[in-house]
């Protein structure tokens, strides 16, 4: 069991079971093609971090430390970035005008730009 989607800048993926294996030697899990890095590992439970992707319905595959694969009958898709609102602390075109981006799936990165035009800035 599982959150079954994430945004497309990447994340913390939590799945819960039965019957991992107590350590994960040299198990580990993917996400379609993607491999998710292994942070914790117990009996009933793994986390990864999952990279930036995109797309939907990828398969979540757990692979044993005795090589047997458990593939989830839950498939994990990318959560695509979407803006609600713009909104400027002033009107006009001084520099330095703090400007709001309200969405969703926006992700935690710091490498986030916003372009206008041919102007590009760092978030």
């Amino acid at each position: 069991d599982y959150a079954s989607s994430g945004v497309t800048t990447g994340g913390s993926l939590t799945l819960t079971g039965a019957s991992f294996g107590a350590t994960q030697g040299s198990g580990g899990v993917t996400i379609g093609a993607s491999t998710c890095t292994v942070t914790s590992w117990t009996h009933t439970s793994i986390v990864c971090s999952y990279s930036a992707g995109t797309g939907a319905e990828h398969a979540v595959v757990v692979t044993r430390a005795d090589s047997v694969q458990v593939i989830s009958p839950l498939s994990f898709s990318y959560l695509a970035p979407s803006l609600s609102s713009l909104s400027a602390s002033t009107v006009g075109t001084a520099a330095g005008t703090l400007l709001t981006i309200t969405g969703a799936n926006l992700g935690p990165g710091t490498n986030l730009v916003v372009n206008f035009g041919s102007i590009t800035r760092g978030v």
